[in-house]
């Protein structure tokens, strides 16, 4: 999910004395605007990667926290895995596989194109710029590191299921590794990525998923309706 370049030779402090007036919100959007292409251009020099990943979310209604540990895998220009003690989902960018590993079921469909909100992080990367708006650009450390904090609002909020986007560079390495959004509902929604493995040598193969004997297949690319397989 891509990538930058050395840290800008700007305090923090001068920064945010710059956000306090219009022409300092300008010069913010554009740095930030800057950071995104590139992050762009890193994203299309990798060939594969591996990740680990942990899922934050806070349900506003209720209040309860919930947490999910995952490994992710990518390799150009559309395969992409998610993997978790439950679930293992593939993609090759045109159809999508969903393995639920307790109830021993697969779920087989088509990518749907036309929905806004993809799944491919590719399409994440360089569609959500022209969607969002940059309203806060500014160096930022977490653990250790120093990187750049982005924050975003959708353009049309009516159409987006995100309300407010941030995410978090890692200047050492040029990698995403902080995504945060709060969706339509008010829940909050936090990934962190670790543990990068970058140009590993992954192959189709390694985002195929082949059922075991016993497991019930749902093909829905022949008929929009659920279609058990034994």
């Amino acid at each position: 999910m891509q990538k930058l370049q050395k840290p800008f030779a700007i305090a923090l402090m001068v920064l945010a004395l710059y956000c306090l007036i219009p022409a300092g919100i300008t010069y913010a959007q554009n740095r930030a605007r800057d950071v995104i292409k590139l992050l762009q251009e890193r994203f299309e020099s990798l060939n594969d990667f591996t990740a680990d990943l942990v899922q934050v979310r806070k349900f506003e209604f209720s209040g309860v926290t919930d947490s999910s540990s995952m490994k992710i895998s990518l390799l150009k220009e559309d395969f992409f895995k998610i993997e978790s003690s439950n679930v293992v989902i593939v993609t090759d960018g045109k159809t999508i596989s969903d393995y639920d590993i307790f109830e021993k079921r697969l779920t087989i469909d088509d990518v749907d194109e036309s929905s806004t909100d993809s799944f491919l992080p590719r399409d994440f990367l360089f569609k959500f710029p022209d969607r969002y708006d940059p309203v806060d650009f500014r160096l930022e450390d977490r653990n250790g590191s120093k990187g750049y904090l982005i924050a975003m609002e959708p353009k049309k909020p009516d159409e987006e299921i995100m309300q407010s986007l941030e995410i978090w560079i890692d200047s050492a390495d040029s990698l995403i590794k902080y995504v945060r959004y709060t969706d339509i509902d008010d829940n909050d929604n936090v990934y962190f990525l670790s543990n990068y493995k970058i140009d590993i040598g992954l192959t189709p193969e390694h985002f195929e998923l082949i059922p075991a004997e016993g497991v019930k297949v749902v093909d829905l690319r022949r008929k929009k309706g659920l279609i058990p397989r034994d």
